[in-house]
C-alpha cells in the first residue's frame, strides 16, 4: 500500500467468492508518519541567533543536531535554542521529532554571512607634529567583498583608500578621525582612528629694512 498522506487513514476490503458465495475482511491502516518544520532559513550578520522549530508537542521528544558547517547549539531539546559560535557561509541543522514509534526530521540553513573583523593596527601613537600619519589596518582575509579607509571628520590628502595602509599628509590642526571598513555583501564590521594634529607653524613676521642699528 503506498500513498496514504501523513495523518490519513485508509480501509482495505478482502472479499472471496465462491459461485454465489462470498465472504470479506477488512482492515484500517493508518499512517502515523508527519512532516517537521524545523524554522525558516536564516542569513544573518552575526555568530549566533535563535532557532524556531516546530514544537513536538505534548508526550513526545525533538532535538537538534548539526549537520553541515558549525555552530554551538545550547540546548538541543529545545526548539527555539539559540546556536553561537557559527562558522562564517551556509550552517545546517535538522531538528528531528519523535512521536511514538514514528520520528522525522526537518533541515534549516542559518548563513553567516559576517564581514571579517575590522581592525586598525597602527599607529599606536595617534598624535603627530608635522601633520602626517600612516595608518595601517588588518588583512580581513577570507571574510569580505571589500575594504576601505574614508575620513569622517577633519581633514587631509591621500592617495587610494582601497589599500590596507593609507599614508595621509595635510591634516587639519586638532582631531582628524579615519574608519576603516570590511563589507561582506549587506554585512560590515569597522574601527576608528583619531588623529591628533599639534603640528605648530611659526610666524616670525615679513623681513624689513632699516638704517640704525636698533
Amino acid at each position: 500500500i503506498t500513498g496514504v498522506p501523513n495523518g490519513a487513514t485508509t480501509t482495505l476490503r478482502w472479499i472471496v467468492y465462491n459461485s454465489t458465495c462470498s465472504d470479506s475482511t477488512q482492515i484500517t491502516v493508518t499512517n502515523n508518519g508527519f512532516n517537521v518544520f524545523p524554522g525558516v532559513d536564516q542569513d544573518l550578520c552575526q555568530d549566533s541567533t535563535q532557532m524556531n522549530g516546530e514544537d513536538p508537542g505534548v508526550g513526545n521528544t525533538g532535538y537538534w543536531e548539526l549537520l553541515a558547517g558549525s555552530g554551538t547549539i545550547q540546548n538541543s531539546t529545545d526548539p527555539q535554542t539559540w546556536v553561537t559560535n557559527l562558522g562564517n557561509g551556509s550552517n545546517q541543522f535538522t531538528w528531528t521529532i519523535v512521536r511514538g514509534s514514528c520520528s522525522n526530521f526537518g533541515t534549516v540553513s542559518i548563513n553567516n554571512n559576517s564581514a571579517g573583523e575590522a581592525l586598525i593596527v597602527s599607529p599606536i601613537n595617534t598624535e603627530t607634529c608635522d601633520g602626517t600619519v600612516t595608518l595601517v589596518a588588518n588583512d580581513p582575509t577570507p571574510d569580505f567583498t571589500s575594504y576601505y579607509w574614508t575620513q569622517i571628520s577633519g581633514g587631509g590628502s591621500f592617495g587610494a583608500n582601497t589599500n590596507l595602509t593609507l599614508n595621509v599628509t595635510n591634516l587639519d590642526p586638532g582631531n582628524n578621525m579615519f574608519t576603516w571598513t570590511v563589507e561582506n555583501g549587506v554585512c560590515e564590521d569597522g574601527d576608528t582612528i583619531t588623529i591628533t594634529n599639534n603640528q605648530v607653524v611659526s610666524i616670525p613676521g615679513s623681513d624689513t629694512t632699516i638704517c640704525t642699528d636698533n
